[in-house]
């Protein structure tokens, strides 16, 4: 009689609550490392002795790894199983992260933010397969309700976050944060998370591969709602500038604003309504927008 051929493990299927927990976890990585990290850019000018355009080109690079990555974050999950690729990209994270940390140049920290993008990538395109894998109609939409709440809130507290450690410990300690929380994630994932699918790595095979992302891209209707949506993003995303009047725009220019100045930033009402944003060497202080204060941006309406 011969030999039956071996079958896959049937994949396991976790709680509700326990998808919740997981699915935010690894949703908020990606806001959270860009969010918490701008506290700092002031300090890493001085402390890199560089421009303030170098250290915003790490959010772009961060970006770049970010967006870039997902496109093979979720392949790899399909072809290797949801926790192991999980572990690979969270440990390319937290080795970008300890390069951050340690960064002997700017150029080393690009590098670092790049390669955090990379592994970041994997938070919200695990979060939400393991949810497709296991729960659909209102039990779906009650987790990803819960995942939407949790990327909200993480972005929000995590600049309080890092300024707190930036006045504390200095702009290194921002990036222990991110590796305390990648490895907070991998300890998770290992202890946590069951494999919710079968692992099938003819998905990852290049051929299949780009055959599915050029449907994609013929599509019309996933090619503007893509767009709609990075344009709605992007513009929210976007760091507010100071304004000032045009007698001192000229010697502002070359100089660093000092903590009495201050601008209305046009942030949505939903996040903080009409503030005005103190700059300081270290720290970023948002106070309301009073009359007579000197503010002459635009209000947020």
């Amino acid at each position: 009689m011969p030999p039956r051929a071996s079958t896959p493990m049937p994949p396991f299927r976790m709680s509700q609550r326990r998808t919740s927990m997981l699915g935010a976890l690894l949703a908020t990585i990606g806001p959270i490392s860009m969010s918490i990290y701008t506290p700092a850019m002031p300090e890493l000018v001085q402390a890199f002795r560089t421009s303030d355009s170098a250290i915003k080109m790490a959010l772009s690079v961060y970006f770049a790894g970010f967006s870039v990555a997902q496109l093979l974050a979720g392949p790899l999950s399909d072809a290797f199983g949801r926790r192991a690729a999980t572990l690979l990209f969270i440990g390319i994270y937290v080795a970008g992260s300890l390069l951050a940390a340690f960064a002997p140049g700017i150029e080393w920290l690009l590098a670092g933010r790049l390669i955090q993008g990379i592994g970041a990538s994997v938070g919200i395109t695990v979060a939400r397969a393991i949810v497709r894998d296991q729960f659909t109609g209102t039990e779906a939409s009650r987790i990803m309700n819960l995942i939407g709440i949790m990327i909200a809130i993480g972005p929000a507290a995590a600049p309080t976050i890092g300024g707190l450690a930036l006045a504390a410990f200095g702009w290194q300690s921002v990036f222990f944060l991110l590796i305390g929380f990648g490895l907070l994630i991998c300890l998770s994932v290992v202890v946590f998370m069951r494999e919710t699918s079968v692992p099938d790595r003819r998905r990852a095979l290049p051929g299949p591969l780009l055959a599915a992302y050029t449907e994609l891209a013929r599509e019309s209707r996933f090619v503007s709602a893509s767009l709609v949506l990075g344009g709605s993003i992007g513009p929210s995303m976007r760091r507010p500038r100071c304004s000032r009047s045009s007698s001192s725009r000229s010697s502002a220019s070359r100089r660093q604003p000092s903590a009495s100045e201050c601008c209305c930033s046009p942030v949505p009402t939903s996040w903080a309504p009409s503030a005005c944003v103190m700059r300081r060497r270290a720290w970023a202080v948002t106070v309301p927008c009073a009359s007579g204060s000197g503010c002459s941006g635009p209000r947020a309406s």
